[in-house]
């Protein structure tokens, strides 16, 4: 750091200030700071700390997880044969109960229990 005299006031002031503290004119020979924009030199970049080997043990436990969770998903789609027929057969009992129902040669006694038959199908093969 050395002394140099102020253009404006003639006192001695660091060369490395950007003003002069006594009268405030602008030091014409400081030295910029870096990382300012009148500073043809950049601002160092920041310093970060390389990755941690620590996260396989998210991998240990993520792996057998998800491939878990995959194969329940795929389970749940996917039924036997004899159930999706069970299912069809069903749906088309409920569809034959509701057309008799439906039928006006039925009194409205016959009507109304054939309705409460059908809506307890509908009911059973809901769940």
């Amino acid at each position: 750091m050395a002394l140099i005299a102020c253009a404006e006031c003639g006192k001695e002031i660091s060369d490395k200030a950007a003003a002069c503290p006594h009268c405030g004119a602008p030091v014409v020979s400081a030295a910029p700071k870096r990382g300012t924009y009148y500073d043809d030199t950049p601002a160092p970049a920041p310093v970060t700390p390389p990755p941690s080997g620590s996260s396989w043990w998210k991998w240990l436990i993520g792996v057998p997880v998800g491939g878990f969770m995959l194969l329940m998903l795929i389970g749940s789609c996917s039924g036997t044969p004899e159930s999706r027929a069970a299912k069809s057969r069903q749906s088309s009992a409920i569809a034959l109960c509701w057309q008799e129902q439906a039928k006006k040669s039925n009194d409205p006694a016959t009507a109304r229990l054939i309705a409460e038959t059908c809506e307890k199908m509908a009911a059973e093969a809901s769940k």
